[in-house]
């Protein structure tokens, strides 16, 4: 009896470990439409060294399609200031007196590295913890072709205005592109500098979302362009997202989450590996609070995982093959579930005995771990569809098909330790086979703990497959199988989507497209739209058209009817734009004339009206602060047309006795709209002005927020000056710059 049940075990056994892995794909079902790229984020952070970025990592960066670098590194960026010009030299030696209740007065006319401050005493200035300043890392960051910087500003420490001119230094002077700013970061923690503020109470997630306002209407003022976002916080702290959304949902463009899944070290393996299935639970929990909190803004604020690892310590599975496994399943999760961008935390490690990153020291150079191969196989050989697929149940295993326009590419994660997974493919009505495979498993790579090294570190297998092949999915292995489609035949329809006229000053975006018979955009293409324009520049010539549509924008240098031309392999379509030219005529809200009463408007200075009518505003040895409205206009007539609006129209004139000696002190003019609240004109010089009456017609300086116009409620003048004024300024015309097209 004992012999009979020692048998059928074995049999059991060994019946169950031979059922075939049955997997279906539907090849023109795609669920998620994704630039993976933006799944495949990384953190470098101050106290990295820009040697670590040397010719062997950077290779296989650049191997990598990273999407976002986030910087400049987790909660150090909450006691950060990004410039330290004027607080720190050369020497980095530090001027104490810069420092004034609670902040560090910064120069921002000039760059100069930045400096950390001490978390409990931010009087303490630490410029020789920096190791890496914001502008190496940016530089780093455009080393690589598709990457664009995620910044974390100073929420915890610094000001709005900091962030805003962070915002204006690598947006505006130096062309860096930074696409998302995260305000704070983890501020809710205990560890956070700021968490305690300098009043000693401990920040709140409605304080937070307060500042998180001021922060975001700072920097939207200089770029309206950039995507915003916070928290910043674990997921499980969903208070703060919740009060983020209620009290500031029009200022969140994304809310960013952090994501360690595991805080055991001693988690049995199996149980860590269903880690990334809790993946949806989050995406679920973070719809919730946007249906319950800001409804308005559903299906328009982004998912962002700005920090995650498959565990907060640091231990024996760091470099192992299982982080290869791990992190193969959580990015083809955060696919899955629609997640919009991905940071993973972090690039490098040098604890032999644990960390996080994506490389090791290894001896005398960083190598790449598991996780970097996970990237790898992500960014070397799957696609941006997501296509649907239906699978036998095994929790063990994952699974996600992606495609192109020539193939389709099925990965298979097998976590069982010992299970070998014989696989059975089913793709639409075609008969379909493998003819590639890219497998890794501890066959590439194989972390020695004993000697702390890798015995072995290379990149995973390719080989191609017959047609006949069986294929068997190894035990703790990443397997991806690559089938080439069969020539598509489908009806394909080429087309550009522009406008028939158009201001000849303006960028003019557009998209080309490819239509189905039906009208509708070809889900499944991934090709390229060659460009050519008859006049002026294009963004680019050759353009992606990811779920059958891309986007260009073409600048002509000079007025006239112009064409684009676009070709797809045979196909090719064109589209002629009459640009038209535009003159700026000014037009008076407001003109002086004798005895009339002041008009709808604010000072913080001393105005009246001179007996011609003119409005005086007089200056007695006055101090000039930035803070100050010289005059704020709120009477824009509501007939007015307000989407023409380009500029500011002024007269005026100074006294004989006007003076200042500040050589470069001027008057700043912006208009403020419900799209931006600071709108920059062209500034007048206070040394241009004198008792002759001068026009002023002052254009928008960024064009880009020409079609904010429509929503401008005022238009505001403030003095900059760094001296005392003394004597009077005379308006006798203010009014507005229209557009007209001719």
């Amino acid at each position: 009896m004992k012999i009979f049940s020692t048998i059928f075990l074995q049999i059991t056994l060994y019946s169950f470990s031979c059922l075939a892995y049955d997997l279906e794909i539907d090849p023109e079902k795609v669920k998620v439409h994704r630039d993976r790229g933006q799944l495949l984020g990384i953190n470098i952070a101050v106290y990295n060294r820009e040697h670590y970025f040397d010719r062997q990592v950077q290779e296989h960066l650049n191997q990598l399609r990273i999407g976002l670098v986030r910087m400049p590194g987790g909660s150090v960026s909450d006691r950060f200031y990004w410039n330290g010009n004027g607080v720190v030299n050369s020497k980095k030696q530090v001027d104490q007196k810069r420092f004034s209740e609670g902040y560090w007065n910064i120069d921002h006319d000039a760059y100069r590295p930045g400096f950390l401050i001490d978390t409990h005493n931010w009087s303490r200035a630490l410029p020789k913890h920096l190791h890496f300043d914001v502008k190496s890392m940016h530089e780093v960051t455009r080393r690589h072709p598709i990457s664009r910087n995620m910044v974390t500003v100073n929420a915890g420490t610094g000001t709005a205005e900091m962030a805003a001119e962070w915002v204006k230094w690598a947006n505006k002077t130096n062309d860096f592109g930074v696409t998302h700013w995260e305000i704070g970061n983890e501020l809710n923690g205990h560890w956070e500098a700021g968490h305690v503020m300098l009043n000693g109470k401990k920040i709140t997630a409605e304080i937070y979302a307060d500042r998180y306002i001021e922060f975001a209407k700072a920097m939207k003022a200089v770029d309206p362009s950039i995507k915003v976002g916070g928290p910043a916080c674990d997921i499980t702290h969903a208070d703060w997202n919740s009060t983020l959304l209620r009290k500031a949902a029009d200022w969140v463009d994304f809310i960013s989450v952090h994501s360690y899944s595991s805080r055991n070290s001693l988690q049995a393996e199996e149980d860590l590996y269903q880690k990334p299935r809790e993946v949806e639970e989050m995406v679920a929990l973070l719809e919730q609070q946007i249906a319950e909190n800001a409804p308005h803004r559903k299906g328009e604020i982004e998912f962002s995982v700005s920090e995650w690892n498959s565990k907060l310590p640091q231990d024996h599975h760091s470099y192992t093959i299982f982080n290869g496994l791990w992190f193969s399943a959580y990015i083809g999760e955060l696919f899955r579930c629609g997640v919009h961008s991905a940071t993973m935390w972090d690039s490098f490690s040098h604890e032999p005995k644990g960390g996080h990153g994506m490389f090791y020291r290894d001896g005398d150079q960083h190598v790449p771990t598991a996780r970097y191969w996970a990237f790898w196989m992500w960014s070397q050989h799957m696609g941006n569809h997501l296509l649907k697929t239906k699978a036998s149940e095994d929790p063990a295993v994952y699974h996600y098909a992606t495609r192109d326009d020539q193939s389709i590419q099925l990965m298979i994660v097998n976590t069982h330790a010992h299970k070998e997974l014989p696989l059975k493919v089913n793709i639409g009505d075609d008969q379909l086979r493998a003819h590639a495979k890219v497998e890794l498993s501890n066959a590439s790579i194989f972390f020695n703990p004993h000697r702390q090294s890798y015995d072995w570190n290379q990149k995973p297998h390719e080989a191609p497959l017959s047609p006949s092949a069986c294929i068997n999915i190894k035990p703790k292995s990443v397997t991806v199988l690559k089938y080439k489609l069969p020539a598509n035949n489908v009806s394909r329809q080429l087309s550009i989507a522009l406008p028939k006229t158009w201001p000849s000053d303006l960028s003019l975006k557009g998209w080309c497209r490819v239509l189905d018979k039906h009208g509708s955009p070809h889900q499944h293409v991934t090709t390229h739209a060659h460009l050519q324009a008859s006049n002026g520049d294009l963004s680019d010539h050759r353009i992606p058209l990811s779920g059958g549509s891309g986007e260009f924008n073409w600048k002509v240098s000079s007025p006239g009817v112009h064409t684009l031309r676009a070709t797809v392999g045979k196909q090719r379509v064109q589209h002629k734009v009459k640009f038209q030219s535009v003159r700026l005529r000014p037009t008076s809200l407001w003109r002086a004339k004798p005895n009339q009463a002041l008009p709808s408007l604010n000072s913080d200075y001393n105005i009246s009206t001179s007996q011609g009518g003119a409005i005086t505003v007089s200056f007695d040895q006055e101090k000039i602060s930035n803070n100050k409205n010289l005059l704020k206009w709120n009477a824009i007539p509501k007939d007015f047309d307000k989407a023409s609006i380009g500029g500011v129209h002024l007269k005026l004139k100074s006294d004989p006795n006007f003076s200042c000696k500040d050589p470069k002190a001027e008057i700043m003019v912006a208009l403020q709209s419900d799209g931006a609240y600071w709108i920059s004109t062209t500034s007048i010089p206070l040394s241009q002005l004198s008792k002759r009456e001068t026009s002023f017609e002052l254009e928008i300086s960024d064009k880009r927020y020409l079609p904010l116009m429509h929503k401008t409620f005022a238009f505001v003048l403030v003095i900059k000056s760094s001296q005392p004024l003394n004597g009077k300024l005379c308006f006798t015309d203010i009014g507005l710059l229209k557009r007209e097209l001719f």
